[in-house]
Order: C-alpha cells, then structure tokens, then sequence
C-alpha cells in the first residue's frame, strides 16, 4: 500500500511527520492516517507528495516498482542556477570529494540560490 512508500521516503529523508505534514499544508495526524493507510490520499496531496519527493505518483501508488525521479520544479530551477551561475568550477572536483563535503556544498549552493532568487523576487 502507499503508506509503506511514504514511510520509506520520509526515513530516507530524515524528516518527522509532522515536518512533511507541514511541508503539504495539512494536520500532523491526517498525515500518520496515510502511512498507516487508514486514510485515502486526494490527488492534490498526492501530486505535492510526488513533487516534494522528486517520485513518480504512479511510484507512489505501486503501480510501477521504478522510482524513476522525476526532478521537482524547485529543484531543477536550483541545478539550472547553478549551471548559469557557477558552471564548471563547481563540478571540477566535486565527484572526487568527500560525502559530507559535497553535502555541505550544496548546502552553501541552495542558500546562495534561496538568497539570489529571494533578491530578484522582492525587486
């Protein structure tokens, strides 16, 4: 069932229920509801969930057992700012580099595009 999914994907990104509860706009305990499938998920919650994700809803739903990722909106504004915007530095020795390095780079990366897009957004 698609509470199994969403169990898997929350864990895999470390976040509590009630931190994607947040992240989708609804009640802490309506999200528990469709973990523990006692609950049916409208297809608004369950396209936000698949574009928060970066999954497929047919993933989500097990129709398909490829999690094919599907990047969000955000995320390829993100990766095409940092293509525009820092290029090929960036990538030189990033394959080469230490796990914990190349998260904390992306990190800095994703506040410098929060910052640039927060700019150009309040002009």
């Amino acid at each position: 069932m698609i509470g199994r999914r969403l169990i898997q994907l929350r864990n895999k990104h470390q976040l509590t229920q009630q931190e994607i509860a947040d992240q989708l706009g609804i009640p802490r305990s309506t999200y528990a509801q469709y973990e523990s499938d006692r609950r049916e998920i409208g297809i608004d919650v369950l396209k936000k969930i698949a574009q928060y994700y970066g999954v497929s809803i047919d993933w989500l739903v097990e129709f398909t057992s490829s999690n094919t990722k599907q990047p969000s909106v955000e995320e390829t504004e993100f990766l095409k700012w940092i293509e525009e915007n820092v290029g090929d530095v960036f990538f030189y020795d990033f394959d080469r580099s230490p796990e914990e390095r190349k998260k904390q780079l992306m990190q800095d990366l994703r506040y410098l595009w929060e910052r640039d897009k927060n700019r150009y957004n309040n002009s």
